[in-house]
């Protein structure tokens, strides 16, 4: 082949390869959205997480971010998909007793369908069309959930199984998926939470999941590098919630308190849900009051004692009695995690044996989750004041140009972190722009060939040039159709004409 050929079908290969890679994402801005379950704000602190580091600094973060009470991880992930509280959405707890069923709920249908005004914004997105498509991966109350009868077009249910950065790579497909790239995503990783409830907060054995999930960070970035997604994609990693220590001599035993009443408890350590059986209600709840008093590190309420800042109470799901242990502090339920304990590590436990709980009033620190996000839309090298979790439903709302419903947060509290409102279509007029030049630059290289190759020639050329698929089956489309541009015809007097086909 010439080499005038071969220069000219350079340029139109890339050409076209930069043509489908901008059809490859979403005309709507880009979230990508992560948590890592159970990550507090001050592990970060601990010089063990060089890549969250980076993009912290780099990026836009703050101190904390507030969470929900309760501080569980249900709870708290749903009111980050909603914009509302827990009495709102109802998710109250990991586990719930639900009147309108008369019975105890756990995961499934009826546990997270408790009010159909309620939207997750994945669900939101996914609505409102015009190429708008979401992507659950794993997130407590995604997957497999459908909500107003929008089936979301990427989703995923919780595996254990699944590794980590497999996770990454099936995210990053969907975003780039050529027929229906995700323009909103949310990515759930159990850890460290997982590891922190059996050994601690902290423990050597969270040092290393701490470390495992900020690889993972590393290689998400890296992987939006070479993706080239690093100016399209805007990545939020946050928590639910935070971590506190238990050591078995701060284990309450509850039980023994109304061991002689008839009682239902639902949920766990250190928030219980405690209801009464047979009018025994004013009965059980003077022995855990008194209890209370006595031997201290709870607190007990009636519901309509419950404190109005948790924004727990007007919901059916309440419990007629609620008991709290105070931080640090656990009910005699928290033994599953020493029999979890002595099964993992073949020890008997010892005083000093620690534990890890969440579950406790939001107002403690060590509740509290971390928060970092970075991308286009997003402040470089930018802290935020603390804000609450179900801010960001309004905040996720405005970067997507969605319309949302009435909820809890405010975007007053997070639209500092936008940068100055770019708008979201200059990336691809940009693009445009570029490929515009290239072109041009292609047809004037490309014209000049043509005069020199003729100048070159005293006769016209007789050689008839093969469809290039037909001399190599194992060449891509775009050289293919590059090749078939330069195919010549069998006078120099007729015209030359060259049709970029796109393919989108």
């Amino acid at each position: 082949m010439a080499r005038w050929q071969m220069h000219v079908k350079s340029i139109l290969y890339f050409v076209l390869s930069y043509f489908k890679y901008v059809a490859s994402i979403s005309d709507h801005p880009v979230i990508l959205v992560i948590s890592y379950d159970g990550f507090r704000y001050n592990y970060l602190d601990k010089n063990i997480t060089p890549n969250m580091n980076k993009v912290r600094i780099s990026g836009s973060h703050a101190d904390y971010m507030r969470n929900a009470f309760i501080t569980k991880t249900f709870t708290n992930h749903h009111s980050i998909a909603t914009g509302v509280y827990p009495e709102v959405h109802g998710i109250l707890a990991n586990d719930v007793y639900d009147p309108k069923y008369g019975k105890i709920l756990h995961y499934g249908y009826e546990f997270w369908h408790f009010n159909d005004a309620v939207i997750p914004v994945w669900t939101l997105n996914e609505q409102a069309g015009e190429g708008r498509h979401s992507g659950v991966m794993m997130w407590p109350g995604g997957g497999d959930e459908v909500y107003l009868n929008t089936t979301l077009t990427f989703s995923h249910s919780f595996n254990s199984s699944v590794p980590f950065f497999d996770r990454v790579d099936t995210v990053l497909s969907w975003i780039l998926h050529p027929q229906t790239p995700a323009n909103l995503v949310f990515l759930y990783f159990e850890e460290p939470d997982k590891t922190a409830h059996i050994y601690g907060p902290e423990s050597q054995e969270v040092r290393e999941e701490i470390s495992k999930v900020d690889n993972v960070t590393g290689y998400l970035v890296k992987k939006l590098q070479e993706n080239n997604l690093t100016d399209s994609v805007n990545v939020f990693l946050l928590s639910d919630h935070g971590f506190e220590t238990v050591t078995p001599p701060r284990i309450i035993n509850i039980t023994e308190v109304i061991k002689e009443m008839n009682y239902t408890i639902v949920g766990n350590s250190p928030a219980l849900h405690i209801y009464p059986h047979d009018g025994d209600e004013d009965a059980v709840y003077s022995a855990l009051k008194n209890a209370s008093k006595e031997i201290g590190h709870f607190r007990v309420y009636h519901r309509e004692e419950i404190l109005e800042r948790w924004h727990y109470k007007n919901n059916r799901r309440a419990p007629p009695i609620f008991v709290l242990a105070d931080e640090s502090y656990a009910f005699d339920d928290m033994y599953q995690y020493v029999e979890d304990y002595e099964k993992l590590t073949n020890k008997t436990i010892t005083d000093n044996v620690t534990f890890g709980l969440h579950g406790y009033d939001n107002n403690e620190m060590n509740m509290q989750p971390y928060f970092i996000a970075f991308g286009p839309l997003i402040k470089k090298q930018y802290k935020i004041d603390p804000f609450d979790n179900v801010d960001l439903y309004s905040l996720f709302c405005y970067m997507l140009h969605l319309s949302p419903p009435v909820t809890n947060g405010t975007l007053d509290n997070v639209k500092w972190l936008l940068a100055s409102e770019p708008d979201p279509s200059l990336p691809y007029i940009l693009g445009g722009i570029v490929v515009a030049a290239l072109s041009i630059t292609a047809l004037a290289i490309l014209t000049v060939c043509l005069l020199r190759h003729r100048q070159k020639k005293t006769d016209p050329p007789t050689q008839s040039y093969r469809a290039i698929g037909k001399l190599d089956p194992d060449r891509t489309q775009s050289e293919m159709e590059a090749q078939h541009l330069l195919e010549n015809n069998d006078s120099e007097d007729k015209q030359v004409y060259i049709y970029i086909y796109i393919y989108v």
